[in-house]
């Protein structure tokens, strides 16, 4: 295809129109993520965990990504700069395929078909995760003011430190938001709620989004992420590593996909043996088992995950 007529295909779908590709499968109809299946496993010693995830999925009609540019940084050093696309000549699409927890992860690798994929940076993902809250908001009938208010509200809400006490800034930009968003005639009010969801569990996550082949597109795949080595999860004080005394560890389910089937593993080293397992939410505790084992498998049906 020549350049010219890739021009000219992208001129028909600008920025606005390839964001709302995201909104409808990332904010308001989630099931296209069919299962997520987690294995957990616990290192000897220190409880250092590794995280698997698969995710069965029937990928959307997301926008292609390619490279516009190359930008010279403050250090001297190069780095491409990115666009969502939408012409023909791109081999990519961005999928979004995690909701993660803001802390420290030492390795994070995504794979199809045994085969690595490229992640989004964190500052692509953030620019990515803001354009699709801008158009989101631009939904709401709202005039250039009010939507240049509501993102720096966003942007407040973004930076908020997960583990610190919610600011005063950060809780104003909170309400305003709310306010904003419950005050439009434009969204339902369940869809009014879900958008909201959206933005601040934005707070204590991130959206993690990566470069998928556009073969994948309206096809049935299996995407896989493995995050090693969280360090929330370190058991540094020695006498807690003795036999028989309690350690606790906490996995938090990625609920955004709770439209799907979680299935969940969960093993330890053999000195150690599971003594409870309790899945909660922040209301009430749903299942509390024990099964005095190394290892724990238990399925979560899409209807108690949206309990949650």
């Amino acid at each position: 295809m020549s350049n010219a007529h890739a021009q000219t295909e992208e001129t028909t779908c600008p920025q606005e129109i390839l964001m709302q590709k995201f909104i409808k499968p990332l904010i308001f109809q989630r099931d296209w993520v069919h299962r997520v299946v987690v294995s957990i496993k616990y290192d000897a010693g220190e409880l250092e965990n590794s995280q698997s995830i698969s995710l069965d999925c029937t990928v959307p009609d997301f926008p292609s990504w390619r490279a516009t540019n190359i930008c010279l940084s403050g250090d001297g050093s190069t780095e491409l700069t990115w666009a969502a696309s939408r012409t023909k000549d791109d081999d990519q699409v961005i999928v979004p395929v995690a909701m993660l927890k803001k802390g420290i992860i030492n390795k994070l690798d995504v794979t199809f078909e045994g085969k690595s994929l490229s992640v989004l940076t964190t500052s692509q993902n953030r620019s990515l995760t803001f354009e699709i809250i801008r158009s989101s908001l631009s939904r709401l009938s709202l005039d250039a003011t009010q939507i240049e208010q509501a993102m720096a509200d966003v942007t407040c809400i973004y930076e908020q430190r997960p583990e610190g006490s919610v600011d005063q800034g950060s809780a104003d930009a909170t309400q305003n938001i709310l306010e904003i968003i419950e005050s439009s005639q434009i969204i339902d009010e369940e869809r009014s709620r879900t958008l909201s969801d959206f933005i601040l569990l934005l707070q204590t996550h991130y959206l993690l989004f990566v470069l998928v082949p556009k073969s994948c597109v309206k096809k049935r795949v299996i995407l896989k992420y493995k995050i090693s080595g969280d360090a929330s999860n370190k058991v540094t004080d020695p006498a807690r590593k003795r036999l028989f005394t309690p350690l606790v560890a906490d996995y938090e389910l990625d609920l955004w996909w709770n439209k799907s089937n979680h299935h969940v593993d969960v093993s330890y080293p053999t000195e150690l043996m599971i003594s409870s397992v309790v899945l909660s939410s922040e209301s009430e505790n749903f299942v509390v088992e024990r099964p005095q084992v190394h290892r724990y498998h238990t399925n979560v049906p899409a209807e108690l995950v949206d309990q949650f």
